[in-house]
């Protein structure tokens, strides 16, 4: 079986688990994407969901990705603030 990545289309064989390496599942608007390694990579969430995958996913400007625990650990959406001097 071949999987295909819902934003940029590049396929790839299915291995021993349910998808390949590095592929990701992606919550946003409540739908599930299946993902590659560069689509789905958690710098597209930065600040929120990438213009590229809003354009791609055919998604409104408003868009939202639930992540789990453990992309909110790697601080996807992590804050940063400058400290006053």
């Amino acid at each position: 079986m071949v999987h295909k990545c819902a934003a940029c289309k590049c396929e790839a064989e299915k291995t021993a688990e349910a998808q390949p390496i590095g592929w990701f599942t992606r919550c946003i608007d409540n739908t599930d994407y299946i993902l590659c390694d560069v689509c789905g990579h958690q710098s597209q969430f930065r600040g929120g969901v990438s213009p590229y995958l809003k354009d791609r996913l055919e998604l409104d400007e408003w868009a939202c990705c639930d992540l789990s625990a453990e992309a909110a650990a790697l601080g996807v959406e992590r804050r940063r603030f400058r400290k006053s001097s």
